[in-house]
């Protein structure tokens, strides 16, 4: 990503104010949205050394998204959102494999019923790291009632995790935004008292687009955290900074590229570091 790199080439012959000016700029090109910018102006514009403090500021930014599952019931439910080409379906079994790699047993519920194959794009990804799901009998069946069926099974089958797919969504179709709400207390109805997150993913190449679409999302259902995709692009990754400082959401994992295991905990300063350097 290499901001730093462009931070020291802005700076040379430059008085301060317009050193703090080019700074600005230089975040926003990175993706990091206004209010972020400005905030990080804020606290190095006394700096003597503002690359250091710049750093810093960020480190300490990020480190408070770091976040893990803890996971305290059986089941444990993760709910996935997001808009089509987000690499929702990749992150979907990365986790289901991640999770069946952890010793736990794993069931997704395919209520993306709406976008033509998206199920059988899902069931075909999970058949090759043998993870069982749930999909609608019929196309354009009610999502929830997918929903019901895998909570139900759940329990049933005694299944350690439930992922929860309601991928397909575009966040400005109020009616499939609406629809989220439903599959979210048609689950949560038959697992009464269990834990479970909330997760957007987040598409890094879409820079401070992705916010906006996070921010749609957690009018509907209160966003736990965010997973950030595709970081093995040319994407800057200054959105993720924005998200968790205007939003204050958790990051649990990062993925850089399609393969099954390309999935990371979000570690701060690790990202800090690529971001920066």
């Amino acid at each position: 990503m290499g901001l730093l790199k462009n931070v020291k080439s802005l700076f040379i012959k430059e008085d301060n104010s317009q050193k703090l000016e080019n700074l600005k700029e230089l975040l926003l090109t990175f993706d990091v949205s206004y209010n972020a910018a400005q905030y990080l102006i804020d606290k190095v514009k006394k700096s003597k050394d503002i690359t250091t403090d710049l750093q810093r500021e960020i480190e300490k930014i990020l480190k408070e998204a770091e976040s893990s599952f803890v996971f305290n019931t059986k089941p444990f439910v993760i709910f996935m959102y997001g808009v089509n080409g987000s690499g929702k379906t990749t992150t979907i079994v990365k986790i289901a494999n991640m999770l069946q790699n952890q010793g736990k047993k794993v069931l997704v519920a395919a209520c993306d019923t709406f976008r033509a194959a998206a199920a059988d794009q899902l069931v075909h990804s999970l058949e090759k790291i043998k993870c069982n799901v749930v999909c609608a009998e019929t196309e354009k069946a009610d999502p929830a009632s997918v929903a019901f069926i895998a909570s139900k099974k759940v329990i049933d089958e005694q299944y350690d995790m439930l992922i929860v797919d309601t991928a397909g969504r575009l966040h400005t179709n109020t009616n499939l935004m609406a629809e989220l709400a439903k599959i979210h207390k048609v689950t949560l109805k038959n697992l009464e008292g269990v834990q479970y997150v909330n997760i957007a993913i987040m598409d890094a190449t879409i820079g401070q687009n992705s916010i906006g679409q996070i921010k749609k999302f957690n009018d509907i259902i209160p966003i736990s955290g965010v997973i950030i995709t595709k970081l093995d692009t040319s994407a800057k990754g200054g959105s993720l900074i924005s998200v968790i400082h205007e939003m204050k959401k958790k990051v649990y994992f990062t993925c850089n590229g399609p393969n099954v295991d390309a999935i990371n905990p979000f570690n701060a300063i690790a990202f800090a570091k690529e971001f920066l350097e």
